[in-house]
């Protein structure tokens, strides 16, 4: 995880814990493209919900989640989803899974589509992870109104200093975008190290809606957090796989 992304999670941390719970059972609807003015953006720009808050809740949600520079930034859920439970209780349903933070009046707030199909490219290549990323997108409007259809094409270039992607769009009326986005090398870091090394003892945390079961398990590999590892559990003799929260826990998500 990036320095950025840990400064978000340790804010929001310190920020939404001891807040109060809204309604019991509350869905929070994650939004997939979020226009924002520059600055300091709130939980609630990120996150909708189906029922009315507590004030206490209310309150958490007003609280700022990042600070929105001139980039597109993804933000998963994981960076929040804590505590988000921490202020709406852990029989909160969350529903979605990522949020593009887009600065209103960049050349990328026209494309709501076009930068929905783009994330969700970006996750299928694996091109962004559970930490924060800064999207730097340039974008040139060949003829007539933003496509609101069609399928994209892209094309993915990686050198050392990051990756850039470049994509095409044609919508069904015959107008045209094209543009690329580029994503900075990650940095290694002190993070990169495993959190939770081979055979290790840890607690299991399966997670189906908003039902939580933890139970006992062991590690059959070495892995940092955020990233997927296979865990054994003896009393069901099954194997999972799941992802690193800290050096004790990993959460396995459940269809």
């Amino acid at each position: 995880m990036s320095a950025a992304a840990r400064w978000i999670t340790v804010l929001l941390a310190g920020l939404l814990l001891g807040a109060g719970s809204g309604s019991p059972g509350t869905t929070l609807y994650v939004n997939r493209v979020v226009l924002a003015a520059p600055g300091n953006v709130s939980l609630d720009a990120l996150v909708r919900t189906s029922a009315a808050l507590s004030a206490e809740a209310r309150e958490a949600m007003s609280r700022s989640a990042t600070v929105l520079g001139d980039t597109v930034q993804f933000i998963p859920v994981s960076q929040y989803a804590p505590q988000l439970e921490a202020a709406f209780g852990t029989d909160a349903i969350i529903v979605g899974s990522w949020s593009l933070v887009v600065p209103r009046g960049t050349s990328a707030e026209a494309e709501p589509y076009l930068l929905d199909r783009l994330a969700d490219f970006l996750i299928s290549q694996n091109l962004v992870g559970d930490g924060r990323a800064d999207l730097h997108f340039t974008l040139g409007s060949l003829s007539g109104s933003p496509p609101q259809d069609g399928s994209p094409s892209f094309q993915v270039v990686k050198t050392s200093r990051g990756t850039e992607v470049s994509f095409q769009l044609t919508g069904s009326g015959g107008s045209t975008v094209s543009g690329r986005v580029t994503l900075a090398a990650a940095a290694p870091g002190p993070d990169s190290a495993p959190a939770v090394k081979s055979n290790a003892q840890v607690r299991v945390v399966f997670r189906k809606g908003p039902i939580t079961v933890e139970m006992p398990g062991r590690a059959l590999a070495s892995a940092a957090v955020g990233q997927p590892v296979a865990v054994y559990i003896s009393d069901s003799q099954k194997t999972f796989t799941g992802r690193v929260l800290d050096g004790k826990a990993v959460q396995v998500d459940l269809p």
